[in-house]
């Protein structure tokens, strides 16, 4: 079923349990998904229908073969214009950590590189397939894979928010992307507001 929704689509892709406020969950499980859905199927959205796609570490949970043409079918969904952001791992420097890790023998940074590599709970061995991370990715790496996608990346940048908190922040345009604003303003696309889970409503 194609979905029409109006007056704007904001998609929090892969969303399982983390809805945010403005954002239709889209994925297979979890309560933050308002539209259950395959990601390795086309978007359930008309071509260029929707206004903006969040993808918080959900890029490297597909092989480079297979997220290519879910780049493309992400692609065709959003409106020209529209933005389609997110995260991945930063993998140098995860690989850094991880090596300082193994000089320091401390095997719970290790552990936790491990995890950022290959998913994040391969220690868990009741954790689905969903959980694994197909690919690691650097600046050009990503920048890349996006623009196969067909997508202008307009920032590949990397965000550190904290301890073994070490993320690749990634936004794109479809075309043409007026006028480069987060760039040129230095204004960055935040974290959405959480959508507390209990009712549906902030609480401030």
């Amino acid at each position: 079923m194609v979905h029409h929704l109006s007056p704007v689509i904001r998609l929090n892709l892969g969303a399982g349990n983390q809805p945010y406020v403005g954002y239709t969950g889209v994925d297979m499980s979890g309560w933050a998904a308002d539209v259950k859905h395959d990601l390795t199927t086309p978007l359930p959205f008309a071509d260029n229908t929707v206004d903006e796609i969040f993808a918080s570490h959900v890029v490297e949970h597909f092989p480079l073969w297979q997220i290519q043409k879910l780049l493309l079918d992400w692609h065709r969904a959003l409106k020209p214009g529209g933005l389609f952001w997110g995260l991945v791992p930063d993998g140098p420097e995860v690989a850094k950590r991880y090596l300082e890790a193994v000089e320091q023998k401390d095997w719970g940074i290790k552990r936790i590189c491990i995890a950022n590599f290959c998913g994040g709970y391969t220690n868990n061995e009741f954790i689905g397939d969903g959980q694994i991370h197909y690919a690691v990715y650097d600046q050009d790496m990503l920048t890349e894979v996006l623009g196969n996608g067909r997508f202008h990346p307009i920032l590949v940048t990397p965000v550190h928010r904290g301890p073994m908190d070490y993320a690749l922040l990634f936004a794109c345009g479809k075309g043409v992307y007026p006028p480069l604003r987060i760039q040129d303003t230095g204004v960055y696309p935040g974290v959405p507001w959480r959508r507390p889970w209990w009712d549906g409503e902030v609480k401030e």
